[in-house]
C-alpha cells in the first residue's frame, strides 16, 4: 500500500471522527461537561504543577466513564435500528469493566498512584468516554483506519496538553496569578505564606491531641 493510499485511509478516518460529532448534536449534553471537566483539570494540574492527581480524583473520573457507559447502555438497548447489537454491548461491557476497574483500584489503593495516575488519567479516561458515547450512539463505526486516527488524535491531544501543563508550570503563560508570577507585592506573598505556616502548625497540634 503506497504512502499516498495510507494517508488518504487516515484523512478520512479524521473526517468520519469529525462528522460523527455532529451527526446528532443532542449527543454535545453528554460531550460538552466532559470536555469542559477535562480542560479545566488540565489547566488546573498546569497552574498548580506541585499538586498531582489524588485518590479521589482518579475515584472521580472511574465513575465518570461509568455512568458515561451505563448510559450508551441504556441507549443501545432503546434504539432497536441500531447495527451490530452483540458486538457494541460486548465493548461497552468492557468499558463499563474498565471504569470499575478503575474505581477499585482507586478506592483500595492497590496500585501505586503512579500506576493509577496513566490508567485513569484525565486524558485517557475523556477520551475513552467521548468516544465510548459517538460508539454507543451508532454515530461512529469503529475501523482499523478509525482505530488509527483516534490514536494519533489522542497521541495529538495528550501532547497538547503536556505542552501546556508545561507552559502553565514555567509562566511563559498563565489563566491566574500565582506567586512566582509578577505583579503580586512581595508582602502579601509573604503574609501568604505565614498563614500557610500557622494553618500547618494548627494541623499538626490538632494530631498531636
Amino acid at each position: 500500500m503506497s504512502a499516498s493510499l495510507i494517508i488518504e485511509n487516515i484523512q478520512g478516518a479524521f473526517r468520519e471522527i469529525f462528522e460523527a460529532t455532529f451527526t446528532d448534536p443532542s449527543v454535545w449534553w453528554l460531550i460538552a461537561p466532559l470536555i469542559v471537566l477535562w480542560v479545566v483539570l488540565e489547566i488546573y494540574l498546569g497552574e498548580h504543577p506541585k499538586e498531582k492527581l489524588g485518590w479521589n480524583t482518579l475515584l472521580a473520573n472511574g465513575i465518570s466513564l461509568c455512568w458515561i457507559s451505563i448510559e450508551s447502555i441504556r441507549f443501545l438497548f432503546s434504539e432497536t435500528t441500531l447495527t451490530s447489537f452483540n458486538e457494541r454491548f460486548i465493548i461497552l461491557l468492557v468499558i463499563l469493566g474498565y471504569g470499575a476497574f478503575v474505581i477499585i483500584g482507586s478506592f483500595l489503593h492497590r496500585l501505586p498512584i503512579r500506576v493509577m495516575s496513566f490508567l485513569a488519567g484525565p486524558s485517557l479516561v475523556y477520551f475513552l468516554a467521548i468516544i465510548t458515547i459517538l460508539w454507543g450512539h451508532g454515530l461512529l463505526v469503529i475501523t482499523s483506519w478509525v482505530l488509527l486516527a483516534l490514536f494519533i488524535l489522542f497521541v495529538i491531544l495528550a501532547g497538547t496538553f503536556a505542552v501546556l501543563k508545561i507552559m502553565l508550570a514555567q509562566d511563559i503563560i498563565g489563566f491566574i496569578p500565582s506567586p512566582s508570577r509578577p505583579g503580586i507585592p512581595k508582602e502579601d506573598l509573604e503574609r501568604g505564606e505565614k498563614e500557610d505556616e500557622e494553618e500547618k502548625w494548627r494541623k499538626n497540634l490538632k494530631k498531636e491531641l
